[in-house]
């Protein structure tokens, strides 16, 4: 219990309330004497303590449990996706109330992943609590995003858009395979030779600020050879390649590609690293160069989806061999008496 300290004429006592954007917070409680300062705060803790935990009070302590071990980034996504969890009754939530909770995400609008990610937080801030208990519903189907994969052509055409150093980041993204926080991290220390290292990231905090932080998996963490032609950009910079933000360089890559009616993004870079690659490569071989975990289905896509266009050209290149057999085999035309 705390312990009440004078405060002129009175004695002050400080009750805690509990941890509010992880700032701890306090209730203040003054009387003429000290038990009885500490009295009214003791109450008020004990009072606390038998509050019904709600819904809202299982996540926020679930994310409490895991801001120490997931990145900072995850953290974050997850203090937003907080704020939309009801301050229902833990109890009195059960799968009824999880189902009608999809279904209102689903009128908001919400994408089917987005609704995903918001109720395999909750199911597993629940099953925390209450093991016994956990919560089941019924999720919105996957849809199938068709990211744009670039064309060698395309990269090489924007580069002279962008200044040198995005012409850096946008470089490192395609033929490298890096991330947008993996890039902003990169150092000259980072490269020995015609050798790469990736071994950190920036990421933004809850508060958003960025930190720097291990990679994203740690499969993540790799090292590869670089091309001559990046290696002569690279090679006279010494500390970090570039200098922006993670979010600096995709705001700056967006806003010149809206201009100029560039029709991806900034991370379809990788995209491109990866099916040009799905032309001659293993998928094995792929996954341990960008950094993607074993059996990604995001690279999985992109890896098959190469394989099939390129399998299609096979396909019409063999066909054209019977193509040229069409004259020889025409039946021959005689002609009537």
């Amino acid at each position: 219990m705390a312990t009440a300290r004078k405060r002129g004429k009175k004695w002050r006592c400080l009750a805690y309330v509990g941890t509010v954007d992880s700032k701890r917070k306090y209730k203040s409680f003054t009387a003429d004497g000290k038990r009885e300062a500490e009295r009214l705060a003791a109450e008020y803790e004990a009072a606390q303590e038998e509050k019904p935990l709600t819904v809202k009070g299982a996540v926020d302590a679930y994310i409490k449990t895991k801001e120490s071990v997931l990145s900072p980034s995850t953290i974050r996504a997850y203090k937003e996706y907080a704020k939309l969890i009801p301050e229902t009754s833990l109890d009195a939530f059960g799968d009824m109330e999880a189902q009608a909770f999809v279904a209102q995400l689903v009128k908001d609008g919400k994408s089917p992943k987005y609704i995903r990610n918001v109720f395999g937080l909750l199911s597993s801030s629940v099953r925390l609590q209450r093991p016994q208990k956990p919560i089941v519903a019924t999720l919105p189907q996957k849809t199938r995003k068709l990211s744009y994969t670039p064309t060698n052509a395309e990269i090489r055409a924007i580069l002279p858009l962008y200044d040198e150093e995005m012409q850096i980041a946008i470089m490192l993204a395609a033929y490298c395979s890096l991330r947008c926080g993996e890039i902003c991290a990169l150092t000259s220390e980072d490269l020995n030779g015609k050798l790469l290292t990736v071994n950190k990231a920036y990421a933004r905090t809850s508060s958003g600020e960025y930190v720097l932080k291990a990679p994203k998996t740690a499969e993540s963490r790799r090292t590869m050879t670089v091309p001559s032609f990046l290696l002569d950009k690279l090679r006279p910079i010494k500390g970090r390649y570039v200098q922006r933000t993670p979010q600096g360089v995709s705001l700056a890559f967006a806003k010149v590609a809206k201009k100029n009616g560039v029709p991806f993004r900034f991370h379809d870079l990788r995209h491109f690293f990866a099916s040009e690659l799905a032309k001659t490569q293993p998928l094995a071989v792929i996954e341990r160069m960008g950094g993607w975990s074993p059996g990604s289905p995001v690279l999985r896509q992109i890896y098959i989806g190469a394989q099939e266009a390129e399998m299609r050209k096979r396909m019409e290149a063999a066909t054209a061999v019977f193509e040229d057999m069409q004259p020889e085999m025409q039946p021959s035309k005689e002609k009537s008496p």
